[in-house]
C-alpha cells in the first residue's frame, strides 16, 4: 500500500471513529463536506459560487490545505482535523498546511491524529495531538452521513405528510441542508426524479444522493448524459429490481413525460423559483405536465431558497 492510499485509509478510519463519538454531531471527510458547512463556518464566502466550482458534489474544489476532516460538536463548534499515518515521527514541517489553516481560522481549534510518534515541539494551545493506531481489521462504511436533529424532525414530518398529500414545498435559506432533507424524504420510493435548472446541478444531485444511498442506480438525463429515450427506458427495465434515480434538467423534462412510469415515484423540483410563466400556466409545457400530474402514486416536492418567492 503506497503512502497516499495509507493516508486516505487512515483518514476514513478516523472519520468513522469520530462519527461514533457521543459528543460529535457529524464528521466529514474534506471531499464530502456539504456547502452549508463550509459556508456556516467561514471556509467559503459564497454558497452558490462554490457549488458552481465543483465538478462533482463529492469532490471539493477547495484545496485541502492542512484539512483532512471537519467535525461539528453537539455544541456547534467546528473542529479541524489533520491525520498522519506515518511510520516515522511527525515533525513540524509535516504540518505546515495545517498550521496555515489554523492561522486562517483563529476561532477554531484543531486536532492531529497520528499513528506513531509526534515531535514534542508541536505544542499549541488550540491544537490537540491524539495518538490513534490504525486498525485495518475494522471494516466500516467510507462515510457516515448523519442529519442534524432539526433535519430529522423535518424528514419525519414530511414522511407523515406525504401519506395523505401529493405535493409539498421546502422554502429555506442556503445552509439548511435542503438537498439532504429531500433525498432522505424520497428514499423509500422506487423511482426518484430530481429536476434542476442547470446541468452542473444535475450531475451534483447524483453524486450527493449517492452519499446517502449508494446502492440506488442513477442516470443523468441531459446533453452531458443521455437524451436517448430508448437508452433511458432500457436503463429502467434493466434495473427494475433496484431503486432508481433519474437526474434531469428543466430542458430535458420532455423525456420524463415520454417514459412509461407506473407508480411509487417521487419528483423533486430543485430551485423552483426559476420556473417560468410557461412552466406554471402553459398546459403544453413539459414541466407543467409534471407539475399537474395528479396520480396518488406520484409525489412532488418543490425546493427553493427564496422566501420572497413564496410571499
Amino acid at each position: 500500500m503506497d503512502n497516499q492510499i495509507k493516508g486516505y485509509e487512515y483518514e476514513k478510519f478516523i472519520n468513522n471513529f469520530l462519527n461514533t463519538k457521543e459528543n460529535i454531531k457529524i464528521s466529514y471527510l474534506w471531499k464530502d463536506i456539504p456547502e452549508q458547512i463550509l459556508f456556516d463556518f467561514g471556509f467559503i464566502k459564497s454558497y452558490n459560487d462554490n457549488r458552481l466550482k465543483r465538478k462533482t458534489n463529492n469532490i471539493n474544489k477547495l484545496e485541502d490545505i492542512g484539512t483532512d476532516i471537519i467535525y461539528i460538536t453537539k455544541e456547534d463548534k467546528c473542529i479541524i482535523v489533520q491525520c498522519k499515518n506515518y511510520s516515522n515521527s511527525v515533525i513540524i514541517n509535516d504540518l505546515a498546511g495545517f498550521f496555515f489553516i489554523m492561522c486562517e481560522h483563529i476561532d477554531k481549534i484543531g486536532e492531529i491524529y497520528y499513528t506513531n510518534q509526534i515531535s514534542k515541539k508541536i505544542s499549541i494551545d488550540r491544537i490537540k495531538c491524539i495518538h490513534k493506531e490504525f486498525n485495518q481489521n475494522i471494516l466500516e462504511n467510507e462515510n457516515i452521513i448523519k442529519p442534524y436533529d432539526y433535519q430529522i424532525n423535518i424528514i419525519k414530518i414530511a414522511e407523515e405528510y406525504y401519506k395523505n398529500n401529493i405535493s409539498g414545498i421546502i422554502s429555506a435559506p442556503c445552509g439548511i441542508g435542503k438537498t439532504l432533507i429531500s433525498c432522505k424524504i424520497s428514499m423509500s420510493y422506487k423511482i426518484v426524479i430530481m429536476v434542476t435548472p442547470l446541468k452542473q446541478y444535475a450531475k451534483q444531485n447524483i453524486d450527493r444522493f449517492k452519499l446517502y444511498e449508494k446502492d440506488r442506480k442513477s442516470i443523468l438525463i441531459d446533453s452531458d448524459g443521455t437524451t436517448c429515450i430508448d437508452q433511458i427506458n432500457d436503463f429502467i427495465i434493466n434495473n427494475s429490481k433496484s431503486k432508481i434515480l433519474l437526474s434531469v434538467t428543466y430542458k430535458s423534462c420532455k423525456l420524463i413525460n415520454d417514459i412509461n412510469l407506473n407508480n411509487n415515484i417521487f419528483i423533486i423540483f430543485d430551485e423552483f423559483h426559476n420556473f417560468s410563466w410557461n412552466n406554471i400556466y402553459n398546459n403544453d409545457n413539459d414541466i407543467n405536465k409534471l407539475i399537474n400530474s395528479e396520480s396518488n402514486n406520484i409525489k412532488k416536492l418543490y425546493i427553493s431558497a427564496i422566501q420572497e418567492f413564496m410571499n
